[in-house]
């Protein structure tokens, strides 16, 4: 199999790059999806994806005064999550009125653990399901299901996996009817930090000297009717008996259609070799690559620190030069570089081209280059 990138003609005429898939059980699974959901019929988002920050946003307005509101933001979201809880003792770890974030190390550091903080509740804390190929959600209190168990202080290494009703120091517990809006509340902590970091790239030595090559990033953006034909019903839904709880499965179950967990029997497919130059975007990690973890100035053993455990079936084009640069200074062990898809068979020096042509803007929002996207079996 063959897949073949069209670039539009008001980029360059005549012109595609065309890459192969390995031939192993993760790029047969990811292809699976890709070619056999039809997903490479609709249309596709590209972005030069830089681990270079060249923000300016400190410059462009009042620093100072964006890093206060954003300060006060975090803390509301933060008072915001803990009226889910009941128990103050289990209340988010920070007080609201510890968040202070300024333009120094500390600051940099409680942003960190803000977003360590997200992870822990929205990462997978069961086993993986088989039967429907993804994991079982968040862990339950017991067999009624009633309420869902979270934990503030335990990454997923923890947890004893074939024991699902297992407790735990730290653990509370949410009703399951306002369960998913918890987690999406704790959600916007991430957004939060996001916004915050610019300010923080801008200034630092480190992210400001990183390595500057880009990958160029394919992306499909599916239908709503794409995903209305390739959603799959969850399997709770059939034991479910209130209506409204069904149909919060049934949205929920659309809005991730695109999304799909990894295998964890695949994990021995993540590399390092060089000879790939298709992979899994670095950008789709819950959690944070080991490039952005090094910008963030963060710890590289950390969990969520890592290749991402699902996929949105974009692909990159990309020499992860980035990593090896990381590797040579000693940042990231022995992290690998990613999840490799395949190899560039045809058209290599087009993306060499566009990478020179675009480099200095980050992202191409408004120059969208893929006219269409063929696969050849």
């Amino acid at each position: 199999m063959k897949i073949e990138v069209v670039i539009k003609p008001s980029i360059m005429k005549n012109a595609s790059i065309i890459w192969e898939p390995s031939l192993n059980s993760f790029a047969d699974w990811w292809c699976s999806m890709y070619v056999g959901r039809e997903m490479y019929k609709q249309k596709s988002f590209t972005v030069l994806d830089s681990y270079k920050k060249l923000y300016s946003h400190w410059d462009s307005m009042d620093g100072h005064e964006e890093l206060k509101k954003q300060t006060q933001k975090i803390r509301r979201i933060i008072t915001e999550i803990n009226e889910y809880i009941e128990d103050p003792k289990d209340y988010f770890p920070l007080n609201p009125k510890e968040v202070n974030i300024k333009l120094n190390n500390k600051g940099r550091q409680q942003l960190n653990e803000l977003h360590r903080y997200f992870v822990r509740i929205a990462y997978p804390t069961t086993a993986f399901n088989k039967s429907n190929m993804s994991y079982a959600g968040p862990r339950q209190k017991d067999n009624k299901g009633m309420e869902w168990s979270f934990n503030w202080h335990m990454d997923r290494p923890d947890y004893v996996l074939e024991e699902p009703f297992k407790k735990y120091p730290g653990d509370f517990y949410i009703n399951r009817f306002v369960a998913r809006d918890f987690i999406e509340k704790v959600g916007e902590l991430n957004y939060g930090c996001h916004d915050i970091e610019p300010f923080f790239y801008e200034k630092s030595k480190i992210a400001r000297n990183m390595i500057h090559q880009p990958g160029l990033v394919v992306q499909p953006i599916v239908s709503q009717k794409w995903r209305e034909r390739w959603y799959k019903v969850p399997e709770e839904y059939y034991s479910a008996t209130r209506e409204d709880t069904k149909k919060d499965m049934i949205f929920y179950a659309k809005k991730r259609a695109d999304l799909k967990d990894i295998p964890p029997y695949f994990e021995h497919f993540q590399s390092s070799d060089k000879q790939f130059d298709v992979w899994t975007p670095q950008n789709c990690v819950l959690g944070k690559s080991t490039s952005i973890a090094y910008c963030d100035e963060d710890d590289p053993t950390a969990f969520d620190v890592n290749n991402g455990h699902q996929v949105n079936f974009a692909f990159e084009f990309s020499d992860r030069e980035d990593r090896d640069y990381l590797r040579k200074i000693g940042y990231g062990g022995k992290n690998p570089y990613g999840w490799p898809l395949g190899r560039i068979v045809s058209g290599r020096e087009l993306f060499e081209e566009i990478r020179s042509k675009y480099l200095s803007r980050e992202f191409l929002h408004n120059k969208q280059l893929v006219k269409e996207i063929k696969v050849w079996k």
